[in-house]
């Protein structure tokens, strides 16, 4: 994964992480990755993985809700997950 920090110049940042999208948290420097029916999210900072689930069906759209909420839409449901609490 390639991120490119707009607010500093366009730096730029490669990690060691394979993923099919990524979307970063408005607020923090979190990111929450997708491959397939899996979602992580991690926290670059930390270099920790804050959560991770295997969803029912695919992920066909996505989005940061808010700084702790990480919306997601399937064929056929909408589901929000927060970074705070357990791993589900």
């Amino acid at each position: 994964v390639t991120m490119v920090d707009l607010k500093n110049g366009g730096q730029v940042t490669k990690r060691n992480i394979s993923a099919e999208a990524a979307v970063m948290n408005p607020q923090s420097n979190i990111i929450a990755l997708r491959s397939g029916t899996t979602v992580q999210i991690f926290n670059l900072d930390a270099k920790q993985k804050l959560k991770s689930y295997n969803m029912p069906e695919p992920v066909v759209y996505w989005k940061w809700a808010n700084a702790t909420t990480l919306a997601m839409v399937t064929g056929t449901a909408v589901f929000h997950w927060s970074i705070s609490g357990g791993d589900d």
